[in-house]
């Protein structure tokens, strides 16, 4: 950050207080991404459940819902800084995140039932696959090179 605007007290912009994480990848812009909507979609889930006295169900969806949002909000402009149409491109990463879902469900299936892992072990490879499908959708059918800025 500029130090003369830290010593004049003029607040940063909300980008420049994660200045030093753009300048990493886009793979790991990716993760960062992936732990600030976690983040978000679980303290929608949970002032859900604890505030509003919401359901389980309905405030999980509610968090999912607010946490995919956040997703790709951050994602087009923060991970892949893509010029995408917000109306276009919402449609494409529905599409991505739903196969990606599917893609960690068939995995903690077969690591279950194939390797012998546990519930809770069988997560890992489930998340990483997630991953996996979600930066290579993402990167190649939501937020194509050609609409967006230079990474």
């Amino acid at each position: 950050m500029n130090s003369s605007r830290a010593h004049s007290g003029a607040r940063p912009k909300p980008f420049e207080l994660i200045e030093p994480l753009a300048r990493l990848g886009p793979s790991l812009r990716y993760v960062f991404v992936g732990c600030v909507n976690t983040f978000v979609g679980l303290s929608v889930i949970f002032f859900c459940l604890g505030w509003v006295a919401m359901p389980s169900i309905a405030a999980n969806a509610s968090g999912y819902a607010v946490g995919l949002f956040v997703s790709f909000l951050l994602n087009r402009r923060f991970t892949f800084r893509s010029k995408v149409p917000i109306a276009s491109g919402v449609g494409r990463f529905l599409i991505v995140m739903l196969l990606a879902y599917c893609v960690n469900v068939l995995v903690v299936l077969a690591a279950t039932a194939w390797l012998g892992l546990g519930d809770y072990l069988a997560q890992i490879p489930a998340i990483a696959s997630y991953l996996i499908v979600g930066f290579l959708g993402n990167s190649l059918f939501v937020f194509k090179e050609g609409e967006c800025e230079a990474r």
